[in-house]
């Protein structure tokens, strides 16, 4: 699939979600937690390919923070808008190529995104950009679907759109390519839980205790240095 048709894929996906008042008690998931541990200091936040912003809710929630989101979808930057809107919070929206984001060199003290990297097909070309928004000592998190799990056959089967999986290995050599330090690898969600109406349940599962390299989904936390 080319690129508008990758984008025309991204928009009729959220314009099928209902932006709501959602679950805002702290962080429940890994990913979350690990988000929360890296924000504490960190006001200046960009969420790269943001989709409805989830995320940055938590953390404008948590930290009393405006957070910058991007993406280069209609439809997710007015989901993410009115989801803010719904849930008291303030965030700026911005519609943007991951590859030419309109940022000075420097902005941003942190920049994150939960599994979109899988989805870019310059993976090299979108940190360069992303670590040039950074700041001196800013982190970058990225992370995308694990190699080793056998749950990306039944994904490529499904999808009508580009994503690739990634070993660990591929997203620390990627970060140090772009001249980023890489301080933490980590693995998030240990199974795929669609739909279970037992919330108990179902964050039992995802954060059940499995090693790092079966998560479902892996990552880097990277920090520019100058």
């Amino acid at each position: 699939m080319n690129a508008k048709g990758n984008k025309r894929m991204w928009d009729e996906y959220y314009a099928n979600f209902e932006s709501r008042k959602i679950d805002l008690d702290g962080a429940k998931t890994d990913y979350e937690k690990l988000l929360f541990s890296l924000a504490s200091e960190r006001t200046r936040a960009l969420e790269y390919c943001c989709g409805r912003g989830y995320e940055s809710l938590l953390l404008a929630k948590r930290f009393g923070i405006t957070p910058t989101l991007t993406d280069y979808s209609e439809a997710a930057l007015k989901l993410a808008a009115e989801l803010f809107e719904k849930n008291g919070a303030k965030c700026k929206t911005v519609k943007a190529d991951v590859y030419l984001l309109p940022f000075p060199d420097g902005s941003f003290d942190l920049a994150y995104s939960r599994g979109s990297f899988a989805n870019l097909k310059d993976g090299l070309g979108a940190l360069r950009e992303l670590s040039r928004v950074l700041a001196d000592g800013g982190v970058l998190i990225v992370c995308a679907p694990n190699a080793l799990r056998f749950e990306n056959a039944i994904f490529n089967r499904r999808r009508g759109y580009y994503q690739r999986s990634y070993f660990t290995f591929e997203l620390v050599a990627l970060a140090k390519k772009n001249g980023l330090k890489v301080v933490k690898t980590f693995g998030y969600d240990s199974f795929y839980v669609p739909h279970l109406k037992n919330a108990g349940l179902s964050r039992a599962l995802i954060n059940a205790p499995l090693p790092e390299f079966l998560k479902l989904f892996v990552g880097v936390v990277a920090e520019k240095r100058v």
